[in-house]
Parts: C-alpha cells; sequence; structure tokens
C-alpha cells in the first residue's frame, strides 16, 4: 500500500487505497460545488493533486487551473442546473450501467431539481430536497429519448398513479 505524501520522506496520517480491481474513479470538471466567490470553492490545480492520487482518472479535466470559478460572480441556480445538465450527458455517454457519483450537496441539490417533474409528489419531494451531510441516495437513472434503450428490470419512473379515496374503497 502506498503512503499518501506531501514531500518526500514525510509521511501522512493514512495510506492511500489502491484501485487496483476496482471500477475507474473518473474526475469530472462539472461535478463540484457552487462556483464562484468563495474561495473554499475554487479547486486547486490538478497537476498538484493527480500524483497524490494516482488511482483517479483525471484525464476528462482539460485545464491544469480552475478556469471556471469566478472571483466576482456566483454561479446562479440556472447556471449550476445547466452545469448539470451537462454533467448529466458526459454520465449517459459512460458504457458503465452503475455509477457512483460523488459530489456537494449544493451541485446535487440543483442537479437533480432537473429531473423528476413527470413523478408523483412523493417522489419528487425525495429527489429534490436538500443533500445531508454524507447522505447515500440510490436514484435510477433513465434515457427515455435513447434509441439504445437497455432494459432495466429494476426501473420504476415514479409517475403519478391515480389513488382510489373515500368510502368506496
Amino acid at each position: 500500500m502506498l503512503e499518501l505524501t506531501a514531500k518526500a520522506g514525510v509521511r501522512s496520517a493514512h495510506p492511500a487505497v489502491s484501485a487496483d480491481g476496482c471500477p475507474p474513479i473518473i474526475c469530472y470538471e462539472l461535478c463540484r460545488e457552487h462556483l464562484g466567490v468563495h474561495p473554499c470553492d475554487r479547486r486547486h490545480p490538478i497537476s498538484s493533486k493527480a500524483a497524490l492520487f494516482p488511482g483517479i482518472d483525471v484525464s476528462h479535466i482539460e485545464q491544469d487551473h480552475d478556469h471556471l470559478w469566478q472571483e466576482d460572480h456566483r454561479e446562479t441556480r440556472e447556471e449550476i442546473q445547466e452545469r448539470g445538465r451537462k454533467f448529466m450527458e458526459q454520465v449517459m455517454a459512460r458504457p458503465d450501467t452503475h455509477i457512483a457519483v460523488v459530489s456537494h450537496s449544493s451541485f446535487l441539490h440543483f442537479l437533480l431539481s432537473n429531473y423528476g417533474s413527470n413523478a408523483s409528489t412523493t417522489v419528487q419531494g425525495d429527489l429534490h430536497r436538500w443533500f445531508e451531510n454524507c447522505e447515500l441516495r440510490s436514484i435510477v437513472v433513465v434515457d427515455e429519448q435513447s434509441s439504445s434503450k437497455r432494459h432495466d428490470p429494476l426501473h420504476f419512473p415514479g409517475y403519478s398513479v391515480p389513488v382510489k379515496e373515500g368510502p368506496e374503497v
């Protein structure tokens, strides 16, 4: 197991995790925190992190320095939603059928607010609520417009179904 070190001969508090035999871990530029104004939301140059995390594929990040973060503009709801739609295009283009997305609550909230408008109010409530710290959600994403639909036996679109209520039930 490799030790994570920032400097030769200096050990970190924990060993690096080997990626041998694991599914790919891919870093995408668009899948990140709410952008702009706050320096803590600005990413470090990729070159400064890639050597520390050799098991993560950073080849999809085209620019070393953070070209998306702006000192004088905080990303609007509409801008983060659009970034989320573009990220989902990248995700849906992958050949994989099971994908884990790890990101920040703000990005995930606005990403998912793009979807589920045809779903029941219960499903919409679950899909659109804010993420808690370290929260894990499993979501099935289906591209209904795709010509290469792969049938997933676990797919449930969550559409509203009329519910009979009252004394005749």
